[in-house]
């Protein structure tokens, strides 16, 4: 509703009419239409906070909180006394139907079948970890695959620590492996197991520059073969055990001779391949040995050579003089202190206390 604000000019001024009471004809237009908005806004806000409390009330209501006679009554009071009257019945009431609607959309979005409703939040132990700080902390992808490389890790060492039993020997010949070699039936499972060859124990001990074992730091040296194609299970097969120098250490392995020759002789074009690169490596490396052992003499000879020159220069150069004065005497003419150089003679006055 709009106020209709007349716009006649006051009957007295307004200077005549400050200090005493006037009625709202005599004020101004402006001080008119400022009084009508403000009555206006009041009238707003009170039928706002009487839809509010009836609403309130009727939610109270719904859920027993407040008798339908305690309501009528309540709502024939003054409309002074309706801000006290929905106080003290009505948080809970709405509280519960706010829950209830909450609850209700939570369903139609996404329901959840009765056997899962909990009040607690359930964690998943397998992506936690214990900090023993107080608190729990997520596992990352990164620290997941570096635990499980860890476990697989000690997962091996256990493997290759426990002895696996041997094949069955079977009675009958073409049941049981033979050597390649002498066809002996005496075959060592231990290579047949890790490098799927059979031979027997006696060729095995015999010719120990066909089937003896090297680790993979006499592979690099001898055969000049890099760690990643050490590494690579296509390419050889390998024998992993324990360390033993020191069980913590990362576990050994093994390779066959005769696999590491095949695939070197192979790789370097036969062994006359392999010892031209070993010579070439060799005079490489004594070549790195040989450019720095004079690129260190060059630096300790220049090193020398300025030494020596800073000494020269140094004996070269003029002794600084140093006065050596004596004992203070008194000049008898001015009176004065008198400091004399026992080397060059200079005399310096100075005071005495």
């Amino acid at each position: 509703m709009k106020a209709n604000v007349t716009s006649a000019e006051p009957s007295i001024p307004y200077e005549e009419s400050v200090g005493r009471h006037v009625s709202r004809s005599e004020l101004p237009a402006d001080v008119q239409a400022k009084i009508e908005r403000n009555r206006q806004a009041a009238l707003e806000r009170r039928a706002k906070h009487q839809r509010r409390i009836d609403s309130e009330r009727a939610i109270a209501q719904e859920f027993g909180e407040i008798h339908p006679s305690q309501a009528a009554a309540s709502s024939s009071s003054a409309p002074g006394s309706s801000r006290d009257s929905g106080a003290g019945f009505l948080t809970s009431a709405i509280i519960e139907k706010n829950a209830a609607a909450l609850h209700k959309a939570m369903e139609e979005v996404e329901p959840l079948p009765k056997h899962e409703w909990t009040k607690f939040y359930d964690y998943d132990l397998s992506n936690m970890k214990d900090t023993r700080a107080g608190f729990i902390q997520e596992i990352k992808d990164d620290d997941k695959n570096r635990d499980f490389e860890d476990e697989n890790s000690k997962k091996r060492k256990r493997e290759s620590a426990v002895a696996q039993p041997d094949p069955s020997i079977f009675l009958g010949a073409d049941d049981n492996y033979e050597c390649q070699d002498c066809t002996s039936y005496d075959v060592d499972f231990q290579l047949l197991r890790y490098f799927h060859i059979p031979v027997c124990i006696g060729c095995r001990d015999t010719q120990p520059e066909k089937y003896s074992l090297l680790t993979k730091t006499e592979c690099r040296a001898d055969y000049l073969l890099t760690d990643p194609e050490l590494r690579d299970t296509d390419l050889f097969s390998f024998w992993e055990r324990p360390n033993p120098k020191k069980s913590t250490w990362n576990n050994m392995m093994l390779y066959l001779r005769c696999q590491v020759e095949e695939f070197a002789f192979k790789k370097w074009g036969g062994p006359e391949g392999l010892d031209k690169e070993f010579e070439k490596r060799e005079r490489e490396k004594e070549a790195r040995k040989e450019a720095k052992f004079k690129k260190e003499l060059r630096d300790l000879r220049n090193k020398t050579r300025t030494s020596v020159w800073q000494d020269k220069r140094m004996q070269q150069r003029p002794k600084v003089h140093k006065h050596n004065f004596g004992t203070a005497l008194v000049d008898p003419e001015s009176g004065t202190s008198v400091q004399t150089c026992v080397e060059c003679g200079i005399q310096v006055e100075c005071e005495e206390f």
